[in-house]
């Protein structure tokens, strides 16, 4: 919690071989944010993941980290992420120093300096060498999350200025109808605009109400909704522990789940039972409501078919989700002996056990059923 605000936060490194992690921790999220170096700028798989959260219409933002470092640039790493992502992004932040002397932030939103000495933040006037800056960054801003409001943005084009809450407003509703992409500026390792992006993630981001419905596998929909009394969860990821088993990931939709509570499987509209119920990052049995990201014990699914991900529900069918296709195949000859013959064998129940654990993994038949094509996005596969 933070501030008054429910956040999980779901860490999936951008390493090619965690890419599978990357695109089953964005399937159940709001908001992407990426951590771009400030040195090495924006690599080959922050590009393929950026325009993964595009096809899943997901708010986008940018944290530009170790501006403390020597070499760090800004201002290259935001030329750097327009030219690659377009102008639609822009700073919300910018960094009070360069170097060894980054001393903190400057906030364009509520256009004060703020510099963090530990668990406390003070805040300044802005010094007056970065004045000129600050408000040229500022109007850019303002320009740029005006387009969110018919009426503010022709008040903005008549030369009128807009007031700070005008601006908070905007900037929320732009980001959540992915009309801006905020960047900020900081350092993880002298802590400074840590907090100042946790204030504004519990202040402007979208909550999963805002993104209204949601597509069903039986072409209905599924608002999402805080009045809505329906248990209604998405199994994003399967884990297979070596002494609690198969553990099912789930975000709660809509609702209330208890261990113990059955829910339907809207592929095969079979009943799965909970086992037990464990919120992420606090141990112990509990129950989990809407919006909450927590771990099951419920055997893994098993109408989980290729690339998509299934859906427990009482009442509504699954979420249709799709990853992009392989980018590496590997076949597994058997001879003329038909795998399925084999109950599977060792071989194909280890590759199984990849795919359940890594959606972006599936297996198919190969060779008229006498081998196993197992196909993969990250090099790991």
């Amino acid at each position: 919690d933070w501030k008054g605000a429910r956040i999980n936060v779901l860490d999936a490194p951008c390493y090619p071989d965690f890419i599978g992690d990357a695109f089953a921790a964005m399937s159940v999220c709001e908001t992407a944010l990426f951590v771009v170096d400030a040195e090495a700028g924006p690599q080959p798989t922050t590009v393929k993941l950026w325009y993964a959260a595009e096809d899943l219409r997901l708010a986008r933002a940018v944290f530009v980290n170790r501006l403390s470092r020597s070499e760090a640039s800004f201002a290259t790493t935001m030329d750097l992420l327009q030219e690659r992502f377009g102008t639609r992004l822009g700073a919300v932040t910018l960094p009070w120093g360069t170097g060894e002397d980054f001393n903190g932030i400057i906030d364009l939103v509520r256009m004060k300096a703020r510099h963090c000495d530990g668990t406390k933040q003070t805040e300044t006037e802005i010094p007056e060498e970065y004045r000129a800056a600050a408000e040229a960054a500022h109007e850019t801003l303002c320009e740029l999350v005006a387009e969110a409001d018919d009426e503010l943005m022709e008040k903005y084009l008549e030369g009128e200025s807009l007031t700070q809450e005008e601006v908070e407003g905007l900037l929320a509703k732009a980001i959540a109808h992915r009309l801006f992409v905020p960047v900020f500026a900081g350092s993880c390792v002298k802590e400074q605009g840590v907090n100042s992006l946790m204030d504004d993630v519990a202040t402007y981001f979208p909550a999963p109400t805002d993104y209204g419905e949601m597509p069903l596998i039986d072409g209905d929909t599924l608002k999402i909704s805080s009045e809505d009394d329906r248990p209604v969860v998405f199994d994003f990821k399967t884990l297979n522990d070596a002494q609690q088993g198969r553990l099912s990931f789930l975000k709660v939709l809509t609702g209330t789940i208890e261990p113990g509570m059955e829910l339907v499987n809207a592929r095969t509209r079979k009943g799965e039972r909970m086992a037990h119920l464990d919120e992420l990052l606090v141990v112990g049995g509990g129950e989990a409501s809407a919006g909450e990201v927590d771990h099951g014990g419920l055997p893994r699914l098993r109408a989980r078919r290729h690339h998509r991900h299934a859906q427990l529900t009482d009442r509504a069918l699954g979420l249709d989700l799709t990853v992009d296709d392989a980018r590496y195949r590997v076949d597994a000859a058997v001879g003329h002996v038909d795998l399925h013959d084999l109950g599977a064998g060792h071989v194909a129940h280890q590759i199984g056990a990849v795919g359940g654990e890594n959606r972006s993994c599936r297996e198919e038949c190969a060779g008229g059923g006498n081998g196993l094509e197992q196909k993969g996005l990250a090099d790991i596969h």
